[in-house]
């Protein structure tokens, strides 16, 4: 009897340190309506080498001579950015939204929570709504949790 009290006390430790959540600061990338997705989902970018490849694929910002204007700088040896994407098919007055109610760190994970997508105003342009946000690299698995964004959704 006696180690199956000391078992069930272990076992109610380890779910309360799970439970317990701290919030995680992000700073919103302004440099993402310069960004056309046209694949709805959510994104962890953590490396330089994913960052270009994003770049490569959705920068759309040019200069007035036809190139490409400079991005925003990611330190990934400290910061990791976390996106979520709409896709195309939206009219709207902007790319970018606030959807992200919260970021919370957990001892095995960070949850990033989500609201509905806003409407996008009364602009009748093809807008392609996102939200990227920088935070600390923490090294820890990604989550997200609310109105997701699924591929394919219009």
């Amino acid at each position: 009897m006696f180690i199956f009290v000391l078992l069930s006390c272990q076992s109610s430790q380890k779910m309360s340190k799970q439970s317990v959540s701290e919030q995680v600061d992000f700073v919103t990338i302004r440099e993402a309506r310069s960004f056309d997705v046209p694949e709805s989902g959510t994104s962890v970018i953590k490396s330089g080498k994913e960052w270009e490849n994003w770049l490569q694929k959705y920068w759309n910002q040019f200069s007035g001579n036809g190139e490409k204007t400079p991005p925003p700088e990611i330190d990934f040896d400290k910061e990791m950015v976390v996106a979520i994407c709409w896709g195309s098919g939206y009219s709207g007055c902007s790319n970018t939204v606030e959807v992200i109610k919260r970021i919370e760190k957990t001892i095995d994970s960070i949850n990033v929570v989500l609201s509905d997508l806003p409407n996008l105003g009364p602009c009748d342009m093809e807008v392609y709504p996102i939200q990227m946000v920088r935070i600390s690299n923490l090294s820890l698995p990604v989550h997200f949790s609310g109105s997701i964004p699924q591929n394919g959704e219009q």
